[in-house]
């Protein structure tokens, strides 16, 4: 009876392990494929090119805020900070809603005029990260 005791824990504890494992490994994928746009975006504001930031956008962001919105926000933003010397990603969460995987990064990010805290919301799309938000008045 021992035994069979046992053999129920040992299994119990792989398929815990292995779901473990996976839920890492998800969120593992997802921070990675936010991080690769996130990077993107950060680097185009810094060439300026703002307008090139658009296809980095979710269809919904770009309902809630118009196209021209975008721009003019990030331009602004770009002229009252200064340029971006350097950004760095500095937390992470992801959770899945909805059959969509939404990852937030947090960002710190060196603009000529301070530091400044950022985050940007993230929808995986048809295996593409698209930006659904961008938070920078935190």
């Amino acid at each position: 009876m021992l035994i069979k005791h046992n053999k129920h824990i040992y299994i119990s504890l792989l398929l815990i392990i292995n779901i473990l494992a996976i839920t890492f490994l998800s969120s593992c994928d997802a921070v990675e494929g936010a991080s690769q746009t996130g990077n993107e975006f950060y680097n185009k504001i810094k060439s300026q090119k703002f307008e090139e930031i658009l296809e980095l956008l979710t269809e919904e962001a770009t309902v809630q805020t118009s196209k021209k919105e975008w721009v003019q926000t990030l331009k602004s933003i770009n002229n009252e900070r200064g340029k971006i010397e350097s950004f760095s990603k500095v937390a992470f969460s992801s959770e899945i809603k909805n059959e969509i995987i939404i990852t937030t990064l947090t960002y710190n990010v060196i603009y000529r005029n301070g530091i400044f805290k950022e985050k940007i919301i993230f929808y995986k799309k048809d295996k593409q990260y698209k930006i659904q938000q961008y938070l920078y008045k935190l």
